[in-house]
């Protein structure tokens, strides 16, 4: 792995990424729509790429989700300026949730490629609400996540060697890369901070193995310390979704343990989901 010529820009770029401020989730209308709301903000406690040991960072950031319109949007997230939200969930019709998921895509370079990769997703909220046995409107409470790389596209397992400029990208190479995502992240299993009600995690750690986030032909070139030579990068993705599998639907849970006192549930779930933080760790 060549050594990064700019790697003090590189190192603040990944820094300042990206802070989850806000994520929320309301429900309204007579059909039980469920939105999720990510509001991004600039900060030095944000999205962190650790530098201890390594020298890998984020080349770019962008919060991807279905568009009824191009099937696709994409919008770049490493300033911090911009608002996203999930696809609403369906409680009624839930064979339309096929589009619930958000995907944050992100390209990283300067890693090392005999260690695995780590992310932990912390939240703040607990289970019930203080006192009571009705579950607590937090959006961990309902919501599970994954961590993947390569995209399913007609069938087959392919990597992700799409290209994606600007602020924002509808349909084109945004459909192509979401579909591609999503398709594959339905064949793997989501972990939720509740695992076993009313049992709850406060943090989620998910780990890529460094053999097959690595792979060589998985991995695509940028120059993005600008020297004029290509370096690795790996693409990889973060995956928000409702937890509902099996016979275990967290949305319906919440519901479920308000009707059954005679309560009105709330109409937004509160942000409690905290600041990622993506680090390599030994394998």
């Amino acid at each position: 792995m060549k050594k990064l010529r700019k790697q003090k820009n590189l190192k603040l770029i990944a820094a300042t990424g990206v802070t989850i401020f806000s994520l929320f989730a309301a429900v309204t209308g007579a059909f039980a729509w469920f939105t999720s709301l990510l509001d991004f903000k600039n900060s030095v406690d944000g999205f962190n790429v650790f530098h201890d040991d390594s020298q890998v960072t984020t080349v770019s950031c962008y919060a991807i989700k279905y568009d009824g319109i191009y099937g696709g949007r994409a919008v770049e997230i490493t300033d911090g300026s911009q608002r996203v939200k999930m696809s609403e969930y369906d409680n009624i019709f839930r064979d339309k949730n096929i589009n619930t998921p958000l995907f944050l895509r992100i390209e990283i370079g300067g890693f090392d490629s005999s260690k695995d990769l780590q992310i932990n997703i912390p939240c703040t909220g607990s289970y019930y609400v203080e006192n009571q046995s009705y579950i607590a409107n937090k959006l961990s409470n309902v919501a599970c996540a994954k961590f993947a790389y390569g995209l399913k596209i007609n069938g087959s397992d392919v990597p992700d060697t799409y290209t994606l400029s600007g602020d924002e990208v509808v349909g084109g190479n945004a459909k192509t890369i979401y579909e591609g995502m999503r398709d594959h992240a339905s064949e793997l299993s989501g972990t939720p901070f509740v695992k076993n009600a009313p049992i709850k995690d406060s943090a989620i750690q998910l780990k890529l193995d460094h053999e097959d986030v690595y792979d060589p032909d998985y991995l695509i070139q940028r120059d993005y310390d600008e020297d004029g030579d290509l370096d690795d990068v790996a693409v990889i993705y973060v995956v928000f979704d409702y937890y509902d599998i099996g016979t275990t639907n967290l949305v319906q849970d919440y519901i479920d343990s308000y009707e059954a006192l005679g309560l009105e549930f709330s109409l937004n779930f509160e942000s409690d989901i905290g600041t990622m933080t993506l680090k390599d760790i030994e394998a």
